[in-house]
């Protein structure tokens, strides 16, 4: 199945926009889990000894991290507007082309 080309006049600039802000929003959400799973934990042990609110919000936060880092792995190329980072079952978000066309990343045209 091949997605249709999402090329514009102007090279691919906003198509790189858009996955600048989908990571840059996964890597937000990977990295405050971290800490906000640490630091709501060790102030509901310490103050309200309840591990609900942490159990609640860690899994919250988890779901989030689920979408986005889903979000990412669904951008689609700006050349062949195929999915920039999987190919059938194959999945790679650290890649630094197109795993269809070989567009490098952040490429202009």
């Amino acid at each position: 199945m091949t997605g249709g080309q999402i090329t514009s006049g102007s090279g691919y600039s906003e198509q790189w926009m858009e996955y600048k802000k989908r990571r840059d929003l996964f890597l937000f959400a990977f990295v405050v889990y971290g800490v906000m799973v640490v630091v709501i934990s060790y102030l509901t042990q310490s103050w309200i000894h309840n591990h609900e609110l942490t159990n609640v919000l860690g899994f919250s936060w988890f779901l989030l991290v689920i979408i986005t880092v889903g979000r990412l792995q669904v951008w689609r190329c700006p050349r062949c507007g195929e999915r920039f980072f999987m190919k059938s079952f194959w999945h790679n978000i650290f890649a630094g082309r197109c795993l269809h066309c070989g567009l490098e990343k952040y490429a202009d045209s």
